[in-house]
């Protein structure tokens, strides 16, 4: 991939049948990017379900359709990424209680593997909690702005990868929001926590957070060591080898 720039060979020697070769020069961070984005559409983006527990404004929202959730699957799906349909998660939610249960508390057991991959299609969730409360008003009494309403929100999630039950990236943000509405404020203070968290788009082009990277990265390193398993039926034993032979 041209990762590696100016190229020194630092020592090279031979082992039996294998050749060894040191080498040192320059990592090119915008050409790992690149790589990092080729993999991605080499191997497929992973497929998201998002599962996020919010308390919106004194509301306990329950996951499958949350503020939080759709600004999550707004950024992202801006960027490229695909998610589980909403209308399918909330059936979920409601037809299969004890799993989904499970899967919003990460636990990632055989049959919510089964039921989150085969039935929903999604690789990823996203899982976690939200929360928006409203803020000491003297601040903006100090600044004249006595009609606004300002709210804050803290996001704590974590990705869980379902192909193996690992966790691929946790984090936990916070930020304010400002506006006449206190379901405005909150939204705003929502959408500015989820920028530290996710990335932003910027002269066209979506930035990764650090989040965001993790999951990426872990996950591509994943898909390339992931085991694939092959039921083979109806063959004769000497079929058989040929089969496993090639």
């Amino acid at each position: 991939y041209g990762l590696v720039k100016n190229i020194d060979i630092i020592k090279k020697w031979q082992e039996g049948t294998e050749y060894f070769v040191t080498i040192e020069g320059t990592v090119e961070p915008s050409v790992v990017e690149d790589a990092i984005e080729d993999a991605l559409n080499r191997y497929g983006k992973p497929k998201f379900m998002v599962l996020i527990q919010e308390t919106f404004n004194n509301k306990k929202n329950i996951p499958g359709f949350t503020e939080t959730e759709i600004l999550i699957q707004e950024v992202m799906g801006n960027s490229g990424f695909q998610f589980v349909d909403a209308a399918m998660t909330q059936q979920l939610m409601k037809k299969e209680k004890s799993k989904m249960q499970k899967a919003v508390s990460g636990a990632v057991s055989e049959d919510v593997q089964d039921l989150l991959m085969s039935d929903a299609g999604a690789e990823v969730i996203i899982i976690g909690t939200a929360e928006t409360k409203s803020q000491g008003t003297k601040t903006l009494q100090s600044l004249g702005a006595t009609e606004m309403k300002s709210m804050s929100a803290i996001i704590r999630i974590k990705a869980i990868d379902l192909y193996t039950g690992d966790i691929l990236a946790t984090t936990s943000k916070n930020a304010p929001g400002l506006h006449i509405e206190d379901e405005t404020a909150s939204k705003k203070a929502i959408e500015a926590a989820l920028r530290q968290i996710l990335g932003k788009t910027e002269d066209g082009k979506f930035q990764a957070g650090p989040f965001m990277e993790t999951i990426v990265k872990k996950f591509v390193k994943a898909a390339n060591a992931r085991e694939i398993k092959v039921l083979v039926a109806g063959l004769a034993a000497a079929e058989l080898k040929d089969f496993k032979d090639q």
